[in-house]
């Protein structure tokens, strides 16, 4: 994905859809994509040098279907009906329930970390994939496996441009420990607070503008929310995207600019339970089909993770939309006309983030 084409970001049916790149984003000499976020990103200077402490995780043998331990659990790749070999993660809850997660394993290059982001005592497993997007789409996929006092695991997963230390990239790490710009504890609590960045854009009487757009979450108990203010500005930060390197961030956000994807798991108030009366997987260069909640949605994912946790039998199960597995089970509570809990998403023509099947 480089400058000049729509941008191609892998979503969840395991096939590629398109979004229209505005083209005044690129430049004609293109720079690194992160050498552009450092310069659009109001993070202080001070901040910067928070970087949160990762433990690095040894791979070596992964590719030969070896079972590695990593965290409160073992990983190891199965094949996928697809071609696109699955990244497999399980292991135990405190009460003896097996849970099972699985994604695509990243081909063009994974790194394994491991840390205890919300400081409750259990490591948390990261997991930064390469996109193969260059210019100014997006680099890089972070996923993110909290787990509760229970040992249960949750995900947070998310599109974006990061830079981390090249030692975490061996698969036998010569280090123990590595760091990530964007992973920071800003209030030195000894919890982390990820800083994530997108590009945005508007339309003002024909012309269009482009933005980036900064956000920040923290995490508690296995669960991330929303930061509500950075350095006395109210999140999302908007700074305008201009020629040269700028840090001004503007007073409120532009009129009809792209909706900003709030990822927090949320208070239980605001998810929703609803019966899936069609789930229809997307072919190429088709996008799925649902009726949930007796409303029909032709359904895009953006920039941020959709994930389905299966709860119906014996082993809990995180499934990526990029998994085979996410349409067969959706399609299987389809055609039980059974209910799902999900969060809406935040931009409501999209898919929930969150889905859960019991």
């Amino acid at each position: 994905m480089c400058a000049g084409e729509d941008m191609k970001l892998k979503l969840a049916t395991g096939k590629k859809i398109y979004l229209a790149a505005i083209t005044t984003l690129f430049l004609t000499n293109l720079m690194p994509a992160q050498a552009y976020v450092d310069n659009y990103t109001p993070i202080a200077p001070k901040d910067k040098t928070k970087r949160f402490k990762l433990k690095t995780v040894v791979s070596e043998g992964l590719k030969k279907d070896q079972v590695l331990p990593i965290g409160p659990g073992q990983m190891h790749l199965v094949d996928s009906k697809e071609g696109e070999p699955q990244l497999i993660i399980e292991g135990k809850d405190k009460s003896g329930k097996n849970w099972r997660f699985q994604k695509p394993y990243a081909g063009l290059g994974t790194t394994f970390l491991l840390a205890d982001l919300d400081k409750n005592g259990k490591d948390d497993i990261i997991l930064m994939q390469a996109t193969g997007g260059c210019g100014l789409a997006p680099m890089y996929c972070m996923t993110i496996l909290t787990f509760d006092k229970m040992q249960k695991p949750f995900v947070f997963e998310f599109f974006g441009y990061y830079n981390w230390d090249e030692v975490a990239n061996d698969e036998k790490p010569k280090k123990p420990f590595a760091y990530c710009d964007d992973i920071l504890d800003l209030n030195g609590d000894g919890k982390a607070e990820i800083v994530l960045t997108q590009l945005s854009s508007n339309e003002n009487k024909g012309k269009y503008h482009s933005f980036w757009t900064t956000t920040m979450y923290s995490c508690t108990d296995s669960r991330w929310k929303q930061l509500p203010a950075y350095n006395g500005n109210k999140l999302p930060l908007q700074v305008r995207y201009t020629i040269k390197p700028n840090l001004k961030v503007l007073p409120s956000a532009p009129a009809n600019i792209t909706p900003c994807h709030d990822l927090s798991s949320l208070p239980e108030s605001k998810w929703k339970t609803a019966i899936l009366n069609l789930y229809k997987r997307g072919g190429d260069n088709q996008l799925m089909q649902m009726i949930l909640d007796g409303k029909k949605r032709t359904v895009a994912t953006g920039n941020g993770g959709v994930y389905l946790f299966d709860e119906r039998h014996e082993t809990f199960e995180i499934i990526s939309l990029d998994s085979p597995k996410f349409d067969d089970v959706l399609e299987e509570v389809a055609r039980d006309k059974a209910s799902i809990r999900y969060l809406p998403s935040s931009v409501p023509t999209e898919m929930p983030p969150y889905m859960f099947a019991k």
